[in-house]
């Protein structure tokens, strides 16, 4: 089974979870918004009940993280997860 947390619960989010749903073995198996209102619509639409506000608190729990961001908003969050890893 591929497990794998979304970071972003907003329109391209929405369209990649709509695409994993055809990965053989794939789940998403986290979600992380800082927008409650986005994430619980999101979890509640894809079924995802682990959710987060704090992506640190995401990271510390799932070791498989996919991205849907800018360009931009993913060299942020390179950074970070580098200087924890």
């Amino acid at each position: 089974m591929y497990k794998s947390a979304f970071l972003g619960c907003g329109g391209r989010a929405r369209a990649h979870a709509s695409a994993y749903r055809f990965v053989k073995g794939g789940k998403i198996g986290a979600i992380c918004d800082m927008n409650e209102e986005l994430l619980n619509k999101f979890g509640d639409d894809f079924d995802v009940s682990a959710r987060y506000t704090d992506f640190d608190e995401m990271l510390e729990k799932k070791n498989r993280i996919y991205f849907t961001l800018s360009l931009h908003q993913f060299c942020v969050v390179l950074i970070n997860v580098s200087a924890i890893r």
